[in-house]
């Protein structure tokens, strides 16, 4: 049975100078972070309100450190042994459904060693000690499915910043490619694989690091804005940080389009060059055709067009002979029509992709949105690495690039 129970009526097995004072740190600061207990403590009750705990000391001490009164724990009978309490525990958090994707992972590769380390390894064709296929039915999931859960387990313990991607599918993509080399002589120099003409589900920041260095040919994107009219958004202080990961990413000779606001473009144009990109003083403009301006003065002139920013890594050369205009004209989507806030028309990520790229060249957008660049693509001939944070537009892009045909 799990309940919270008084921190003062819990027994530690050890004080906390016995562990090093990191270990009760970093515990203390994921508590924090998450706003409750992953894994809950382990106890025997022994009456009079008294508790032992079987597993879990660093976690009641960092508990105790941050103040907190209650611990939540799994509270089992005295004649239970450390191998069965610690089973019974591996069985109760999985039964949670708050636990990130890792966490379970992690618990299904524990209580597998946990049930060979008590019933010896198993060995293929004989019926003695404990197999993967054994731990599979004891959990009720399909041997594959567990043999998957088990390798990401390993993945994420060789590299904890696995941890980060938020989301199962696109870490397996990442994490099963990585964890089938993982024993190999050059595996810190090998490069990681990751699939193109894909759309990865994420926070692009965390994603981009799991992919190699100087692959891809150009970068168009159209991020979020870092200066809002509007006192119900906020700054996102994540936005910016991407880039850094963009510039690692990019070739050397490689294009970078950020379309943004009037305000945005001085801030990008300052703090991309900080990064190392060689960024244009001047805007490419996208001219909206259609656009009917909203709040203007007497005296100003239409809000008919967007900045682009123009950077590169490196002396790239455009694809087309002669100096295009900077100034594209076209119409917007129309309200009723678009199926993102922000989103743009194919036709603009078309014209600038063929002025800057040939047919293979491989396409960044780190803020997928409504996936107009990866269709651009599709449409072109280009190979494209989508990436979109929000599950509801993730969708939405998938649902559109089923559609599109070359």
């Amino acid at each position: 049975m799990i309940q919270e129970i008084l921190i003062d009526l819990i027994n530690p097995k050890k004080p906390p100078t016995e562990y090093k004072p990191e270990d009760i740190q970093e515990l203390a600061s994921s508590i924090k972070e998450i706003g409750y207990l992953l894994h809950p403590i382990t106890v025997v009750h022994h009456g009079d309100n008294a508790y032992a705990i079987k597993t879990g000391d660093k976690r009641y001490h960092a508990l105790k450190s941050l103040g907190r009164e209650t611990a939540l724990c799994l509270v089992l009978s005295q004649d239970v042994s450390e191998d069965e309490a610690e089973r019974i525990h591996i069985h109760e958090n999985l039964k949670r459904a708050n636990l990130e994707w890792w966490a379970v992972c992690e618990m299904e590769a524990k209580l597998h060693e946990l049930r060979r380390k008590q019933h010896g390894v198993g060995r293929q064709g004989a019926k003695v000690g404990w197999s993967l296929r054994d731990t599979a039915q004891e959990l009720g999931m399909g041997f594959g499915n567990l043999s998957e859960d088990i390798k990401l387990a390993e993945a994420c313990q060789a590299d904890p910043q696995l941890k980060k991607i938020k989301d199962k599918v696109t870490a397996r993509r990442f994490i099963l490619k990585k964890a089938q080399r993982m024993n190999t002589e050059d595996e810190a120099l090998a490069p990681v694989d990751f699939e193109v003409n894909t759309v990865y589900l994420g926070d692009s920041s965390e994603i981009l690091k799991q992919l190699p260095s100087a692959k891809f040919d150009v970068c168009f994107t159209d991020p979020p804005w870092l200066e809002y009219k509007d006192a119900k958004l906020t700054k996102d202080d994540k936005t910016l940080p991407v880039f850094k990961e963009v510039y690692r990413v990019l070739k050397h000779g490689s294009f970078l389009y950020v379309i943004c606001s009037t305000d945005d473009f001085y801030i990008y144009r300052q703090e991309l060059a900080k990064i190392g990109f060689t960024v244009s003083q001047m805007p490419l403009i996208w001219h909206k055709q259609n656009v009917i301006s909203h709040g203007t003065r007497s005296w100003e002139y239409g809000r008919d067009y967007e900045p682009i920013l123009l950077a590169v890594k490196g002396s790239p050369v455009l694809s087309m002979s002669g100096q295009p205009s900077a100034v594209y004209s076209s119409p917007a989507v129309h309200p009723t029509k678009l199926i993102h806030p922000n989103e743009k028309p194919v036709d603009v990520p078309i014209h600038f992709l063929e002025q800057c790229s040939f047919e293979g060249s491989l396409v960044l957008d780190p803020f997928g949105g409504s996936g107009v660049t990866a269709e651009a693509c599709k449409k072109i001939g280009r190979r494209y690495v989508i990436i979109e944070r929000d599950k509801k537009f993730f969708d939405g892009i998938e649902r559109r690039l089923a559609s599109v045909t070359a």
